[in-house]
């Protein structure tokens, strides 16, 4: 019987309004604006029912291994929420995962892999790591501070901010540990034939490598980075700035939540481009013919510019992965991927068969994908996530936990689909494990009814409050 040895969960968005697992308080009537809508001191029952639901999946199958949990990105929403309030729900999270006075399920340490909503986190994980290296450093030149973590046995970086969250709870001080790997983690096993990667997967995303594209523009005979870490080099203060800071700045904040509520519905965004520029035009100029011209051009420049924005991944509804994002995860897997792989694993050759995990877009799904260097096709795995995105439902957007055993054999635990709420098992190629967990989540159905139910309704009602929000703003 197989082992799980690693539970994934991605895009859990904590803190935001429009996450599933963050916990609204029921609104008063007669309110003109949702504001201060997050009850971060209640647990979600969402929250309490998938970690229940994971639970049971574990007694079940597991009996020797705590799995260890990989929340592969945007755990915290840092970039439309307030940072205490996020902190708190995170609190919720580790109330569900480890109970006081209840045997542990999962395994002590938590593997957090950020991704562009906290993105924030890496970087001071990784200022504080470098600090401590220097100032153990006898040299008097000091190295140029690094921007990812190694890929296979990377060396803990602790997340100081999550840290201090899990410290305030006595029962888990000391006990309970969260370490950062940035952007990579790779699993080998223990011939070196087999891989699994978990990725966030907001590089497949061009919009997200956006300085590299300008400054190649820019120098269009510089030679393009080929390593992740020049990548992230190139790309951190942008990623840091716009998605994982810029909302948490005071009323400015609030004005870019907003503008990404608006994001979600093509005319009210359209409405917004098109008032800026009125408005814009009006401040500069006095002169009618002078402020028809400004607004004409801002009018074809701002859809051009800020309108890309409004066109990344899981703005695109028609499919699992955008054609940018295909082309992205092509460029990933076949381009960047190995090059970190061989410089770590040096004279050892890349593993026959790898698993590529990542979240990022939402839409969760999973495939079998033959790629180039590689020997064998890649199985490709998306976790989706938890926020409600837009006004109606979409049927590809959705969440699952994803579960890797002793073997490194991954299954896809489809936790939803929005208009299809069914709890099933999912794999690109089908194995002993995924019998194992397909037999058991057949033959338990009933044991996911509650979570069905409860995702069902608060679906809608994220829709309604999104609505709401939008049509306020």
């Amino acid at each position: 019987m197989s082992e799980i040895q690693y539970i994934c969960l991605s895009d859990m968005h904590l803190g935001a309004s429009n996450s599933l697992l963050t916990p609204l308080r029921p609104s008063i009537s007669g309110e003109t604006k949702n504001e201060n809508l997050i009850a971060p001191l209640e647990t979600s029952p969402i929250l309490k029912e998938t970690i229940e639901t994971l639970k049971f999946i574990v007694r079940n199958n597991n009996r020797k291994i705590k799995p260890k949990l990989i929340l592969n990105g945007d755990l915290l929403e840092l970039a439309l929420a307030n940072t205490n309030e996020a902190g708190m729900v995170f609190e919720r999270l580790l109330e569900q995962l480890f109970p006081q006075g209840e045997k542990a399920v999962f395994d002590s340490e938590l593997i957090f892999i950020p991704g562009n909503h906290d993105h924030h986190l890496w970087e001071t994980a990784r200022e504080a790591q470098y600090l401590n290296y220097v100032s153990q450093l006898k040299e008097k030149y000091l190295p140029e501070p690094w921007h990812t973590t190694k890929m296979f046995n990377p060396d803990p970086v602790p997340s100081l901010f999550l840290k201090g969250l899990i410290n305030r709870n006595a029962s888990l001080k000391n006990k309970v540990s969260v370490n950062v790997v940035y952007p990579n983690l790779g699993i080998l096993d223990t011939e070196g034939k087999k891989c699994v990667v978990f990725s966030h997967g907001h590089y497949v995303e061009s919009l997200y490598s956006l300085m590299t594209t300008l400054k190649t523009m820019i120098i269009p005979d510089r030679e393009k980075p080929r390593h992740i870490w020049d990548i992230e080099a190139e790309n951190f203060a942008w990623i840091d700035f716009f998605w994982s800071t810029l909302g948490r700045s005071g009323e400015v904040g609030k004005d870019v939540e907003s503008i990404y509520n608006k994001i979600q519905v093509p005319e009210k965004f359209d409405e917004l481009l098109r008032q800026f520029s009125k408005s814009f035009s009006g401040k500069v100029t006095d002169k009618v013919f002078m402020q028809w011209l400004i607004k004409t051009a801002l009018d074809y420049i701002l859809p051009k510019t800020v309108g890309t924005i409004a066109r990344r991944e899981r703005g695109d509804t028609s499919n699992v992965l955008s054609e940018d994002a295909r082309c992205g995860l092509k460029c990933y897997i076949e381009e960047l991927l190995p090059l970190q792989m061989k410089r770590e694993l040096k004279d050892k050759p890349i593993p026959e068969q790898v698993t590529f995990i990542f979240g990022h877009t939402h839409k969760p799904f999973q495939e079998l994908q033959a790629y180039r260097g590689f020997k064998k096709a890649i199985h490709i795995f998306n976790s989706g996530g938890w926020v409600v995105d837009t006004i109606k439902e979409e049927p590809f957007r959705g969440a699952a936990a994803i579960l890797v055993d002793d073997n490194l054999d991954t299954v896809s635990l489809r936790l939803y689909n929005e208009q299809d709420y069914r709890t099933r098992v999912e794999a690109p190629s089908q194995h002993p494990f995924f019998y194992q967990i397909d037999n058991l989540v057949k033959s338990e159905q009933h044991k996911f009814e509650e979570l069905t139910r409860l995702i069902w309704g608060e679906v809608k009602n994220r829709i309604g409050v999104l609505e709401e929000e939008i049509d306020q703003t």
